[in-house]
């Protein structure tokens, strides 16, 4: 498997071997812009190179490991880097090097989705950096950047914004005029206050953020794909479906541009798309984007992760907008047994997909029912006033009256239909699409003819079959 990803992306195929070469140009990269290398390449003097291989430590395996998505493998690395400096340069001692691990170590957890532990890193390489720095420096404004960004994963909103804020008032001191740093807080700025609802501001901040990248950036850049991805979100938020629908294909376009194959970011965008189209009524051009994007998460993330957990439930909604309740169950289910791996117990995800999965189980069991009894049946291919008459228990009638009432959102003259023993369920083909009696008229064009289920008895099984009108 990891040879064929390598193939896409890399000529050497061997992981070993890449990783060995990767390994050695991230040493002699860091090792090349050390102040002493620098010195003697602008004095034109021999470079010495007696210190490059004690490079090869576990700070430089853990930026590989990561470099490589192996996220799990670089933590460890790091942990262990860490222990090593304090023993180097004393457990009290503050030193760059142990908040520069602090800081890697915090953002590999925070890829994991280990939101608290991340957060908890982030502090520490802060307290450290701000001991070491007096006063503003790059450094602390990125720590307290991260540390807003573990925040608003945890939905600490008001704790996110203040560090953003305090990072991007920072970041103006240091930097004058237009610079990215600035406009990455501006972006995130933007993407809090829409977490809270503060929709005019949102916007505000993200189109601030993308006319500044504009300026920096000439072409096609991520972060410029990043703003017009956020500002569709806001849009969203405020029912701007075609607006919002714009911008992320716009952004979409552009990380195919930039990316070949496979990439978080293009998946990304292509959920969002499947999203939109869904609050549109899509459905069909929703699941398409959203099964594309599924798709593409699985064979980027491997094993369980939020990412591929949130998508199933994605494809889950699209699936019950379009009345396939079984398959939407499938679906929720998978999701909810992921989240269960990679979320703490309480976490919100967790309630909204078991609400999800107790909600359809019934409407997958009358699916199922009907779907059942449909097959038994032989009726022509031309079954649009077909009549199926089945026979069910006092505990299903209970939960079709449940369904019929939720789903077709009926009035209490309907429910008293429904109560008589007749309600309207178009048949088509070789399944079966349950619809209100509007959509039957809009799709079906059928006017006199009309397709009931009736209730027969209080035993299980079919009664009869019968083709009029």
């Amino acid at each position: 498997m990891l040879v064929e990803e390598l193939k896409s992306v890399y000529r050497i195929t061997d992981f070993r071997l890449l990783y060995r070469y990767y390994h050695t140009a991230s040493s002699l990269n860091t090792y090349l812009m050390s102040k002493g290398a620098l010195d003697n390449i602008f004095e034109k003097k021999p470079i010495e190179l007696v210190n490059f291989f004690k490079l090869e430590d576990n700070f430089t395996r853990a930026k590989v490991l990561s470099r490589f998505m192996q996220y799990q493998e670089a933590a460890d690395a790091y942990e262990k880097d860490i222990e090593s400096e304090k023993k180097r340069y004393g457990e009290e001692t503050d030193h760059l090097y142990i908040a520069y691990s602090l800081n890697n170590l915090g953002s590999t957890l925070y890829k994991l989705s280990h939101y608290d532990k991340a957060l908890a890193k982030y502090q520490e390489s802060l307290e450290m950096k701000r001991r070491i720095y007096k006063g503003d420096h790059p450094d602390i404004a990125g720590s307290l950047n991260n540390l807003g960004n573990a925040f608003l994963k945890l939905d600490s909103f008001e704790k996110a914004l203040e560090r953003y804020e305090e990072s991007l008032e920072m970041r103006r001191r240091i930097y004058k005029g237009d610079h990215p740093d600035i406009a990455s807080s501006l972006m995130n700025i933007g993407i809090t206050l829409t977490s809270v609802g503060s929709y005019s501001e949102a916007l505000e901040n993200h189109k601030k953020s993308l006319e500044m990248k504009r300026r920096i950036y000439k072409g096609d850049h991520p972060d410029i794909a990043s703003s017009l991805m956020n500002i569709g979100v806001t849009l969203t938020s405020v029912g701007s479906y075609s607006e919002a629908l714009e911008d992320h294909k716009e952004s979409l376009e552009m990380r195919w541009r930039i990316y070949k194959g496979d990439h978080p970011t293009v998946a990304d965008s292509l959920n969002n798309i499947g999203n939109i189209l869904g609050r549109l009524g899509r459905y069909e051009e929703a699941l398409q984007y959203q099964k594309e994007s599924l798709s593409m998460m699985r064979r980027i993330h491997k094993g369980d992760h939020v990412y591929i957990a949130s998508s199933l439930k994605n494809v889950g909604h699209t699936l019950e907008s379009l009345g396939r309740y079984a398959e939407a169950l499938n679906y929720f289910q998978q999701s909810l047994e992921m989240m269960k791996k990679v979320y703490p117990e309480n976490h919100p995800e967790i309630k909204v997909v078991k609400k999800n999965v107790f909600k359809i189980k019934d409407y997958a069991e009358i699916e199922k029912l009907i779907m059942n009894s449909f097959k038994k049946l032989k009726l022509s291919d031309s079954c649009a006033d077909a009549t199926l008459m089945i026979e069910l228990k006092k505990s299903q009638e209970e939960k079709l009256f449940s369904f019929c009432k939720t789903h077709f959102r009926l009035d209490k003259e309907e429910m008293k239909e429904l109560e008589n023993g007749k309600y309207c369920i178009p048949l088509d083909g070789e399944s079966i699409s349950i619809l209100r009696k509007k959509q039957i008229s809009e799709e079906l064009e059928v006017k006199e003819e009309k397709t009931w289920v009736s209730r027969i008895s209080d035993e299980a099984g079919i009664k009869s079959a019968g083709l009029g009108k």
